[in-house]
């Protein structure tokens, strides 16, 4: 184990990521996103859904909530508390289900990124982007279950 190779690799990688937004910014790569109506439809789809759920998930709790006794409040509090918060986007399953909702985003910036670096244009078609889809939720789901 060389420490000085880590070292020269942790201070490559974060000047990279340093560098990104910037890169992002000034080559406002985002242009022509929402030109794909599939993205548009399954953003506002999605958009739509996510709280849906969230508000019958916590309907339901708060309908234990106001049944129970000083001692179901509280644990019924706390796991309010809990399935709301940041963190728990990136905890158990629901980490995947982020990697899945923003892979459509990482495929367009990915591409619109090697046409600015490559000078090539790339076609980014619906049929390329469900593909994309279906390849993430397939290795989302096989993580999931390992």
């Amino acid at each position: 184990m060389n420490i000085k190779i880590y070292l020269a690799q942790a201070v490559n990688m974060g000047t990279k990521l340093l560098n990104t937004l910037p890169f992002i910014v000034d080559n406002r790569l985002w242009k022509g996103f929402f030109k794909h109506k599939f993205v548009m439809i399954v953003s506002i789809i999605t958009a739509m859904a996510i709280p849906y759920a969230i508000f019958q998930y916590l309907g339901s709790k708060i309908a234990t909530f106001t049944n129970g006794s000083d001692e179901t409040y509280t644990f019924t509090s706390t796991a309010i508390n809990n399935s709301v918060s940041f963190q728990s986007l990136f905890d158990g399953g629901y980490k995947y289900l982020v990697l899945i909702l923003i892979q459509m985003l990482v495929v367009y910036f990915s591409n619109k990124t090697i046409e600015y670096l490559s000078s090539v244009r790339i076609h980014i078609s619906v049929k390329g982007i469900i593909n994309a889809q279906v390849r993430i939720i397939i290795v989302s789901f096989r993580n999931y279950i390992f």
